[in-house]
């Protein structure tokens, strides 16, 4: 089931027109039988404005087929957008265009759903796959995707690889709260609390992920991890903070106010020029 489908030219007619959320939204309510909260509509106006600028390639045929917000049959997941058409050969073709940030994946026995490594998943399906790269971007231990990652599963599959520079970014959003889903949001100002996890000691950053809550999902499994590789976990455990925190602070258009817990982290903002 198909929340909303019109042509390339009518989807980008529109975005133009500037009432896609709000078009999409009633869509879900007809089609669906509920609507979703504020963060997700704002998330689609600026996710599909974006898409929007993709479509305008002219070398996409106005006819191209739009779907967004696909409901996959049995399951209560989602496709953000589906394009589809037709090759010179009068083949039927599809793509599947997904704008989060995958985690995690469980194993099915139904047939068309991603599974298993999705990496794995999608390069064996796909004759050609998409993936959009920003490795600063990885906020938990289980998120997958990295560039090497994709080039083990690609010379598995002996499968070639072009790399390009992405100029701008595009994703879901959320609403405001925590870096979960605030994570691609832009906001004129952003306030960020740096906590207990980002320490000053000799001079040095250093991070302490077990002081994080013990809600947060993040660093799930990193104490596991680190019994058996703790040079390897406490890596991985330094980049998901640090991660978190340049993703936060860097939402904002005009300015970021800051809150520090730590003294340290305070004066070593100030000696790096950060007003207080």
């Amino acid at each position: 089931m198909i929340v909303y489908q019109s042509s390339k030219l009518g989807f980008c007619d529109d975005v133009a027109a500037g009432d896609i959320d709000q078009l999409i939204l009633e869509r879900m309510r007809g089609t669906l039988g509920r609507g979703v909260g504020v963060s997700e509509v704002r998330s689609w106006h600026q996710s599909l404005t974006h898409m929007h600028l993709v479509l305008t390639d002219a070398e996409i045929p106005d006819d191209v087929g739009v779907g967004i917000e696909y409901q996959i049959p049995q399951t209560a997941k989602r496709i953000d957008v589906l394009l589809s058409g037709q090759s010179d050969e009068e083949h039927d073709q599809a793509v599947i265009i997904e704008l989060k940030q995958w985690e995690t994946a469980e194993p099915t026995p139904m047939d068309g759903i991603v599974r298993d490594n999705q990496i794995k998943e999608l390069i064996h399906a796909a004759d050609v796959t998409v993936f959009f790269l920003d490795e600063d971007q990885r906020v938990t231990l289980q998120d997958i995707g990295t560039r090497d990652e994709i080039l083990e599963w690609a010379a598995h599959f002996d499968a070639d690889v072009e790399e390009m520079e992405l100029l701008s970014q595009f994703r879901c959003n959320g609403s405001i709260g925590c870096i979960h889903t605030c994570q691609g949001l832009e906001l004129d100002y952003i306030g960020v609390i740096i906590g207990e996890d980002l320490v000053v000691r000799d001079g040095r950053l250093v991070t302490q992920p077990d002081e994080r809550s013990r809600h947060d999902q993040s660093i799930r499994g990193y104490k596991t991890w680190r019994r058996r590789d703790r040079e390897a976990a406490d890596a991985a455990a330094r980049m998901i903070i640090l991660n978190t925190y340049r993703a936060l602070m860097t939402r904002g258009l005009k300015g970021c106010y800051v809150w520090v817990v730590d003294e340290g982290v305070r004066e070593w903002l100030r000696r790096s020029g950060v007003p207080l």
